[in-house]
């Protein structure tokens, strides 16, 4: 147990260490450096795959697109979660109204606001 607990310690320490000296862990300018020469080297092996399987991917989008609807995705993201944290009171009241039986007249309440029907003039 221990010897393999140390075994995995080492494999994570050794990846760490590896992907540090490589520049992932470095400044932005080094983690581009790697992804440009990564890219670069991986060019050769990518057409050949593309020429053997006879399929050409549409080119990538342009930067400022992508960080349009990386922004956008991410804004939406933001806004889903405030509905959900906004309607989480309506959560509650619904569960409540379905774990308490029906006798109890829960069904006249509306349980979002806490208001009675005949509270409200129309």
């Amino acid at each position: 147990m221990i010897i393999r607990t140390a075994i995995k310690a080492g494999i994570c320490y050794g990846a760490v260490w590896y992907t540090r000296q490589l520049g992932v862990w470095g400044t932005s300018d080094d983690t581009h450096k790697l992804f440009t020469e990564i890219q670069h080297n991986m060019e050769p092996v990518c057409q050949s795959v593309r020429s053997q399987i006879g399929y050409q991917p549409p080119a990538m989008p342009q930067s400022g697109e992508i960080k349009f609807i990386a922004n956008y995705y991410y804004n939406e993201g933001v806004k889903s979660t405030f509905r959900f944290v906004k309607m989480i009171p309506c959560y509650i009241g619904q569960g409540i109204k379905k774990a308490i039986p029906n006798h109890l007249e829960l069904d006249s309440i509306h349980l979002c606001t806490g208001t009675h029907p005949a509270d409200s003039v129309h």
